[in-house]
Order: C-alpha cells, then sequence, then structure tokens
C-alpha cells in the first residue's frame, strides 16, 4: 500500500509535496531559475528596458475591471528662458540685440505655460528650473516636459514657441514616446 503524500493546490491541481532528495532538488533548482529571471528582467536590465516591455503591451485593465486599449502619447521638451536668463546673457550690463526676447517676467513665462495647456492636442505640461549650457552659451531657465496626443504635429509647436517668444532662432525640441500608466 502506498502512502498519501502531503499535497498542495495550485489553479485546482494538486501536487504533492517533494519527499525525496532529488524532488527537493529539482524544486531548489526551478525556484532559483525563476528567480534569477526575475532579477534579470527587473534588477539587472534597469528600469529603461521595462519601458521597452510596456510598449508591447497595448491594452490596460480599467478601475472597473474593462479591457481598454491604452492612449499613446509623445513627451516634448524644450527650453525657454527664466527671470535668471537676463543676468547670463548680459554683455557688461548690456543684453545682446539677438538675445533680447529671452528677457522676460514670470507673468510672461506663467502666460505661456497657460497658453500652452489651451492648444488642441496638449494634454498637459510641467517645467523645472534649470541651468545649463548649449548653442548661446551657459544660463538659466525653464525645461518644459509636454504631454502631446500621437498626431499632433510639432511644427504646431515650433509656431507657437517662437510667435510667443519673438525667437528668431529654430527651437530645439526633445521627442519621446510615452504611454499612460496607472498605478494604485
Amino acid at each position: 500500500m502506498e502512502t498519501e503524500h502531503p499535497k498542495f493546490k495550485i489553479l485546482g491541481q494538486e501536487i504533492p509535496y517533494p519527499c525525496s532528495w532529488p524532488a527537493v532538488t529539482g524544486v531548489a533548482i526551478v525556484s532559483l531559475l525563476v528567480a534569477f529571471v526575475v532579477w534579470v528582467v527587473f534588477v539587472a536590465a534597469g528600469h529603461e528596458h521595462l519601458f521597452a516591455v510596456s510598449n508591447l503591451i497595448q491594452h490596460r485593465i480599467s478601475p472597473t475591471g474593462e479591457l481598454e486599449e491604452k492612449t499613446s502619447f509623445r513627451l516634448i521638451q524644450f527650453w525657454t528662458p527664466s527671470v535668471k536668463t537676463q543676468r547670463d546673457i548680459e554683455k557688461n550690463g548690456v543684453v545682446p540685440e539677438k538675445r533680447k526676447w529671452e528677457v522676460v517676467t514670470e507673468e510672461k513665462v506663467d502666460d505661456f505655460g497657460a497658453k500652452l495647456a489651451q492648444t488642441k492636442g496638449v494634454v498637459g505640461h510641467r517645467r523645472q528650473e534649470v541651468a545649463g549650457q548649449g548653442r548661446s552659451g551657459f544660463k538659466h531657465g525653464w525645461w518644459w516636459v509636454v504631454t502631446i496626443k500621437d498626431d499632433f504635429d510639432l511644427k504646431i509647436l515650433a509656431k507657437f514657441y517662437s510667435d510667443y517668444w519673438g525667437n528668431p532662432d529654430d527651437v530645439y525640441l526633445e521627442e519621446h514616446r510615452a504611454h499612460e500608466h496607472y498605478a494604485r
């Protein structure tokens, strides 16, 4: 008569506990392999690769439990002047004629944000004060991250920027793909 070994259930399947050293070794090896794969995917690969994996998933489950297609957005990033920009571009106490558009007030920056938010195709924006060096030397300013709909034409944003600020130069824009993500 065969002895009844204790069992555990997974998804309705009864599986006996391993009772011999080969069975225990097999379970240990499988467990280590699963742990290794999880470590490689989530730790060693880095968070930048998780975004690539998330791009493969084209649906999300809503709070009501319904399957919905994810909306695709783009993140556009760019620089604008701040109140601190003036002191960085002054040469001997004078702002060069080509850089006069970079002398702004806080109200003008706030107004730019309000008008940007009202632009059709713009989902939202945020800004952060930055300092750095680019095509026109070291200066302070605002770094904007703007979420736009996937079909938004960047020429509209570039024209809005140039018209609003009076910038005679090309506008530098950085673009990143994004998908909406909600977490609890």
